[in-house]
């Protein structure tokens, strides 16, 4: 939303000038040209916000218990995140469903291989990296499950890059606009139309950590790493310019 609000706020000089001229697009006057161009611009941006998701899972026959050892567990890792400052934190997706174990596990029978599972989940992000893998490694280290781990980039630096792209974007329509008259020998420029049309950027792979076996456990669990890439931020602005003599 953020974006779009800043987007329109670009636009909206343009915008106005239209809404203001009274030109109809399906009537030229002698000697009136339409100028239809358009400009896209891209740009690698280092990546600057760390996210991790971590989910807490118990399973078992007693589903009050299940739940009440998730509500107990996911309680403690928030304690232990709003300790640190730096980091940002939302809960997400809690889950109680009945599932069965397969036919592989001995000794059971059909009703004995029923079972709950119980879970939930926590995002969380920071641009402080040290800090925030030092916590994953902490949550890890009290039985929480490392979901994903990717670097993407904030809101705040993507719309401010998306920001310069379109500046740069209406220089270079300008720019064109200025050349397509002095070649078809107009003097005036009035720009009737302008439309920013963004793809966002590609998101990152995330680094991915499943549940481990039950019964194994890791002492003293060590911070993951990760390391930032690039994203392509990337828009393209299309213009009618209309060119008078």
């Amino acid at each position: 939303m953020r974006l779009l609000i800043a987007l329109c706020l670009l636009v909206l000089p343009f915008s106005a000038a239209n809404a203001q001229n009274s030109f109809d697009l399906t009537e030229l006057r002698d000697g009136e040209t339409l100028l239809n161009i358009s400009a896209t611009e891209t740009r690698q941006v280092p990546q600057d916000l760390l996210v991790a998701t971590l989910q807490y899972t118990a399973e078992g026959l007693d589903k009050r218990a299940l739940q009440n050892e998730v509500n107990t567990n996911i309680k403690a890792a928030l304690d232990t995140i709003k300790k640190v400052d730096a980091v940002k934190y939302a809960t997400q997706g809690y889950r109680i469903y009945e599932f069965t174990l397969p036919p592989t596990v001995p000794n059971l029978t059909k009703d004995d291989r029923r079972r709950w599972r119980a879970q939930q989940s926590i995002e969380i992000k920071s641009k402080d990296s040290a800090a925030l893998l030092d916590l994953v490694g902490a949550l890890q280290d009290s039985k929480l499950d490392l979901q994903n781990l990717s670097y993407t980039l904030s809101p705040e630096l993507f719309e401010q890059v998306t920001n310069e792209l379109v500046t740069d974007a209406l220089k270079k329509l300008q720019v064109r606009a200025d050349q397509a008259a002095k070649t078809l020998g107009k003097t005036g420029i009035t720009f009737v139309e302008v439309n920013v049309q963004g793809n966002g950027y590609a998101r990152p792979q995330v680094m991915r950590s499943y549940a481990m076996a039950d019964g194994i456990e890791m002492k003293g669990m060590a911070a993951p790493s990760a390391e930032p890439g690039e994203s392509d931020v990337s828009l393209t602005v299309d213009t009618r310019a209309l060119l008078k003599p």
